[in-house]
Formats: C-alpha cells, sequence, structure tokens
C-alpha cells in the first residue's frame, strides 16, 4: 500500500486532495497542516507521494522542497498544488524535485490522473461538479479585480449577515491588500458540498488565497520582479460594525464581494 502525506493548512483543500488521490486506490494517507509537520512526519517514515501547498504558515511549501531535496530518503513523487504558480516559480519548483505543479482549483480528476502511475491502478468515480462552484466564484472575482486594476471601487456590498472578510497581502513588486466579503451561510453551503463538513472560514481563506495567486500572476507576468502573498486572514465581521463602502459586488452576486488596494512597489516609495 502506498503512502500519500498531503500537506495544506487548509482543511476543505486537504479533503478534496484526499478524496482525489483515493478515489478508485487503496492508500495510506497522512495530514499535515504546514511544511514543519511535513518534515517531522518525513523524518520518521518513508513517503510514497508528497502532495504540497506552498503559501502556509510556520515552514512554507518551497521552504519545505529545498530540506526534501537533501534527505537521503525522499518521496517518490512530489506535486505542488498551488494558487502562486507563477512561470519563474515552477522552474524553481521542478529544479527543488517537484514533479508537477497544478494551479487552484483543480480538477480531481487530472490530479488522479497524474498520480495513478505512482498508486494502485483503479478507475476514479469522482464527480467534481460541485467544485465548478468555487471556480465560477474565483473567476468572476478575478475579472473585476484584473479588469478594473486602476479604477476605484465606488459600489456598495450588498452582502447579507452574518458576513465574513476575507484578506490576502501583497508584497514585493506589488504591494497592498485583496478583500473578499463573503456571506458566512454561502461559505457554510459550498464547503458543505465540496467537503461534506461545515467550515466556513476555511473555504473563505481558501478562496482569497485563490483569488489572490490568480491576480499575483497576472501582475507577475507584466513585471520582471517577484511577488509574494501572505497567509490569509479570515474574520467574522460583527453584526453592527460599518463596513467601507467601497467593494465591487459581482454581477448578479450576492455572497461576494471584492476590494483592493495595490500599489507597483516603486511608484508606493516614490
Amino acid at each position: 500500500m502506498k503512502t500519500v502525506l498531503v500537506v495544506d493548512d487548509s482543511q476543505m483543500m486537504r479533503r478534496i486532495v484526499a478524496r482525489a488521490v483515493s478515489a478508485g486506490a487503496e492508500i495510506n494517507l497522512i495530514e499535515a497542516e504546514n511544511g514543519q509537520q511535513a518534515l517531522e512526519i518525513l523524518q520518521k517514515r518513508p513517503v510514497d507521494v508528497l502532495l504540497l501547498d506552498l503559501n502556509m504558515p510556520v515552514m512554507g511549501g518551497e521552504e519545505l522542497l529545498g530540506l526534501v531535496s537533501d534527505m537521503n530518503q525522499r518521496p517518490g513523487h512530489i506535486v505542488v498544488i498551488t494558487s502562486t504558480a507563477t512561470a519563474s516559480r515552477k522552474l524553481r519548483l521542478m529544479r527543488l524535485g517537484a514533479k508537477q505543479v497544478l494551479s487552484k482549483p483543480f480538477k480531481p480528476e487530472k490530479l488522479f490522473l497524474e498520480l495513478r502511475p505512482y498508486l494502485q491502478p483503479g478507475r476514479s468515480s469522482l464527480d467534481d461538479e460541485h467544485l465548478m462552484w468555487l471556480d465560477t466564484a474565483v473567476t468572476e472575482a478575478v475579472a473585476q479585480i484584473a479588469f478594473r486594476m486602476v479604477e476605484p471601487c465606488d459600489h456598495q456590498a450588498r452582502i447579507r449577515p452574518p458576513i465574513l472578510r476575507a484578506s490576502v497581502s501583497l508584497t514585493g513588486a506589488w504591494e497592498g491588500e485583496l478583500v473578499l466579503i463573503l456571506s458566512e451561510r454561502w461559505c457554510s453551503l459550498v464547503s458543505q458540498e465540496i467537503i461534506g463538513q461545515n467550515t466556513p472560514n476555511d473555504f473563505a481563506g481558501e478562496l482569497a488565497n485563490i483569488v489572490g495567486g490568480s491576480i499575483l500572476s497576472r501582475l507577475e507576468a507584466q513585471m520582471a520582479d517577484e511577488i509574494g502573498l501572505q497567509t490569509p486572514n479570515v474574520r467574522v465581521v460583527e453584526l453592527g460594525q460599518v463596513l467601507p463602502d467601497r467593494y465591487y459586488t459581482l454581477e448578479d452576486q450576492d455572497s461576494m464581494a471584492v476590494q483592493w488596494s495595490l500599489t507597483p512597489a516603486v511608484a508606493a516609495g516614490a
């Protein structure tokens, strides 16, 4: 039986990856919330397949890859699943030993087919219909930001309470913050549909991470310098708390709005 180690600080993403790799294959699945936990596991036991995120607290995926590359007993196959997979970073990850770099949100069938030669043969029965909810939300949010990057946000968020505020900060060539204002009920529903558990905060953080990574990739494609993405921050907006009114509410959406304050670092320091 093959041993698979899934490393991601998001419980939702760990469950999605676990569903993908275990469909039609009998495996021994181990989970870790960050690179440090994964390193401790790898130092104690052999792992056949390592699946890891990059943007994690304590120790990120790229740092873990650097340490794993120096180990005598390395995983047989390494796949990075990330929202910040720019071309230059992909090349660096491959040099550190990653065999494949997949972008979030990903299709479970694609991951299963990628790993099938390294796992027991079988047929995947995954139905990724519910993941289209996540894909649609990301696509709409990225489109709003990409086409209005230099415009001020001048719409009011129409999100009904209870509300979650999920934010990510960019560093490097571009600086600032990207914010998602989300219906907690909607996040609960989607997380329940995707992984069978009610984890709205986890879903909100992962959604902010994916949207931020997509914007990061677009910005890096226009610049020579790299951009960093920090760990998402999610908090509940208390009843009666006033939200800024400069948000873009996604068309035909009453579940999510976006706001951003992104500036080229050169311009910011001038």
